[in-house]
């Protein structure tokens, strides 16, 4: 986002029902933005919520590379209290289950709220979606170490004529009549690449998870709540200088 100019605009879901403030940005600047700027005649914001996510955000893979938990990380680095939430399933789930998924997680929340941990920064939830959902375990858990073994993330493709969702007349900003070196041999000078993970390392990593674990929480049906830190935590044993 950076050089970005960010438009914010508001939304009344129903007459008679607070506003919302609609951000085409990401969850981080959404954070920045109503910490910092949107909100400066109601009284501080003590605890932001970034989500609900529908889909999971468990294990390390997710919890690094998610724009939810980031909303949260960007919240805990402005000092104040912050909670990531996504439900876990991309399924197209009835009215009842979002409802009662709903419930539980702002129940949830206050809990954390009113009775916040020591030393914790951010929480990251994870819960998931099925009918008695209000009646399933909530574990503390930690995030299960993961990463990507079998290649790429991405795939490649012919374009569709879109890149970064621009048409190929308009690239950086710029149409093709100004970037005339562009324009003539765009399709062989160019690689294009799809988002396709293989997601087989996830899925073992998640079947091999420990008791304890965020994923394996989920797995066996309860809601996870993870205490972090918003840092990269640096590993004992190195210091002094280095010498080659």
């Amino acid at each position: 986002m950076v050089g970005s100019t960010l438009e914010c605009s508001y939304y009344t879901p129903a007459p008679g029902e607070d506003q919302w403030m609609l951000v085409n940005g990401t969850p981080a600047s959404c954070t920045q933005l109503g910490l910092h700027h949107l909100f400066k005649d109601l009284p501080p914001i003590d605890l932001v919520v970034s989500g609900p996510n529908f889909g999971r955000n468990a294990t390390t893979i997710y919890n690094l590379s998610s724009g939810t938990v980031g909303g949260a990380l960007e919240a805990a680095l402005c000092r104040k209290k912050a909670i990531a939430i996504s439900f876990a399933s991309k399924d197209q789930q009835s009215s009842e289950v979002i409802a009662a998924t709903a419930r539980i997680s702002v129940r949830l929340i206050e809990k954390l709220c009113h009775k916040w941990g020591q030393d914790v920064e951010l929480y990251n939830i994870n819960v998931p979606m099925t009918a008695n959902v209000e009646a399933c375990k909530i574990l503390y858990t930690q995030a299960l170490p993961s990463s990507w073994i079998s290649g790429s993330l991405y795939q490649e493709t012919k374009t569709n004529g879109l890149i970064n969702g621009l048409s190929n007349g308009h690239i950086n900003g710029s149409s093709n009549e100004q970037q005339g070196s562009l324009k003539a041999p765009l399709a062989s000078a160019h690689k294009y690449f799809k988002w396709a993970p293989q997601l087989s390392d996830i899925s073992r990593c998640v079947e091999e998870s420990p008791p304890g674990t965020d994923a394996w929480a989920l797995s066996n049906g309860s809601i996870s709540v993870t205490p972090l830190k918003a840092n990269f935590s640096h590993v004992q044993g190195f210091s002094g200088s280095l010498d080659l």
